[in-house]
């Protein structure tokens, strides 16, 4: 039997005239593009792994008070509520600034993407005469494409955890990983202080196979080694 389809369960809702961060940047343009009502805000989640939860945001942005004008929604995901809402709301803000000629005016160098696209257009800054703003300009488009490339890593890495996360399940249903200690920190492994535990974590933990509910589980298993305090990667993870 295969994994079931993940459930998404709405757990927020929010059509704000005050907000914060990124939200409240995406009102303060939308009424320089002559917009009456600010953007409303849902948030959907679904449990990826044991300790993994993904947010969906939407935001919607209500037509103006012109004939032709549409609604317009845009969407994004995130690993907490509030990060979902505010890539959601930059997604929505370099969309308009493709949309709205007369905002270009306002944000000359912030990033712009038009309909149905992926990638964000930049303005170049080259001949920019306050060399201030020239150099705010390029560190704007730097940080955007660093955003975009974290943003990616953290989703994959975060698909990775729960990947490996349901095939130790098993191990755990059975007793042999203490559940406490696999997801006291959210899926990272808590270490060990202790010297008896330590000398204990370094040796290798062998257990029954599990029953696997498919021959494509029972190929991805792998031999599950905790990691001792001393490894290096483990100890940087817990230290952030």
């Amino acid at each position: 039997m295969g994994h079931t389809m993940a459930e998404w369960v709405v757990c927020h809702w929010t059509s704000d005239a005050g907000p914060t961060g990124l939200p409240r940047d995406l009102w303060n343009m939308l009424q320089r593009a002559h917009y009456h009502h600010p953007p409303e805000y849902i948030v959907a989640h679904t449990n990826n792994g044991p300790s993994s939860v993904e947010y969906h945001a939407r935001v919607l942005i209500l037509a103006r008070a012109y004939v032709g004008s549409q609604p317009l929604e845009f969407t994004s995901y995130g690993s907490s509520l509030h990060r979902a809402i505010n890539d959601a709301a930059y997604i929505a803000m370099a969309h308009m600034l493709h949309l709205h000629v007369e905002l270009a005016s306002q944000y000359p160098y912030h990033p712009a993407r038009p309909l149905g696209e992926e990638v964000h257009l930049y303005l170049s800054a080259e001949r920019e005469p306050n060399h201030v703003l020239r150099n705010l300009a390029e560190y704007v488009h730097s940080a955007d494409r660093y955003h975009r490339v974290i943003g990616l890593e953290l989703r994959q890495a975060r698909g990775r955890i729960a990947h490996l996360e349901r095939l130790i399940e098993p191990y755990v249903r059975m007793g042999h990983i203490p559940r406490i200690e696999l997801y006291e920190y959210r899926g990272l492994f808590k270490p060990v202080q202790s010297e008896s535990s330590r000398s204990a974590q370094r040796r290798r933990v062998i257990a029954p196979a599990p029953k696997w509910r498919s021959a494509a589980d029972a190929e991805d298993y792998e031999p599950f080694v905790p990691a001792s305090p001393e490894d290096g990667d483990i100890q940087e993870l817990n230290q952030e």
